[in-house]
């Protein structure tokens, strides 16, 4: 249910999916979850793009870890995989040809699908992140050290998405509060004790990590942020 989890607060906010997910989340049933996810048209994309280029399933728990966390799978993909993708997001209609043209053209040497590059360079197919820093900084996937456990959620240490297009970067660690419950779920079935690593999205814990998986987000993050900081676009 680890895409589930990531998937769930931008649902939650009207910015992905339908309002269906919500209940298939409830219900429990993971057919009619992994349905519902196949509706939301960038994450699966990713998901399908990672996972053709690996021969496994979307819902791998490798091609979902690499577009959440990012792994070896990522370095599978080629660029004209990723072009390939920008097409199939204009020919659903989520991006005009214009804009679609733009991104293939500029595209950064190096970019890697996770989910950074789309944030930092697509931006949201809704609209509601771009130009905008701190919605920037909660859409992409953040992580950091658990300071302190409150009632439903928990103050973690993080290095914020800082910066603007072209000299985007991670600054000095900041204490910031994440939700650890919200609308009754928590994908935190154990908590969080001081000292965990977890990750977040949009100000919502998700996942907790060791210190090999918040190198690899790192690692990714980075990477997407060096990428986007050489284009022009």
């Amino acid at each position: 249910m680890l895409s589930a989890s990531y998937a769930f607060m931008p649902n939650a906010k009207g910015y992905c999916g339908r309002p269906a997910f919500f209940n298939a989340l409830k219900s429990g049933d993971w057919r009619k979850v992994m349905g519902e996810l196949s509706k939301f048209s960038a994450h699966y994309g990713y998901l399908k793009l990672i996972s053709s280029c690996n021969s496994i399933n979307p819902f791998d728990k490798g091609a979902v870890e690499a577009f959440w966390i990012g792994n070896r799978l990522l370095d599978n993909v080629q660029r004209n995989g990723i072009a390939d993708l920008l097409r199939e997001f204009q020919s659903d209609g989520l991006i005009s040809k214009r804009r679609a043209d733009s991104l293939i053209e500029n595209m950064p040497e190096g970019a890697v699908p996770h989910h950074s590059f789309h944030v930092l360079y697509v931006n949201s197919l809704s609209g509601v992140i771009r130009g905008n820093i701190g919605k920037l900084d909660r859409c992409r996937v953040g992580w950091g050290k658990v300071v302190a456990v409150n009632e439903g959620s928990a103050d973690v240490l993080y290095r914020p998405l800082c910066g603007g297009r072209g000299n985007y970067f991670l600054g000095s660690e900041v204490e910031k509060r994440v939700l650890t419950s919200h609308r009754s779920y928590s994908p935190l079935r154990l908590g969080l004790a001081v000292g965990d690593r977890v990750t977040f999205h949009w100000d919502f814990a998700v996942q907790k990590i060791g210190r090999g998986e918040a190198a690899q987000l790192k690692k990714y993050t980075e990477k997407n942020i060096r990428a986007v900081n050489s284009c022009s676009d």
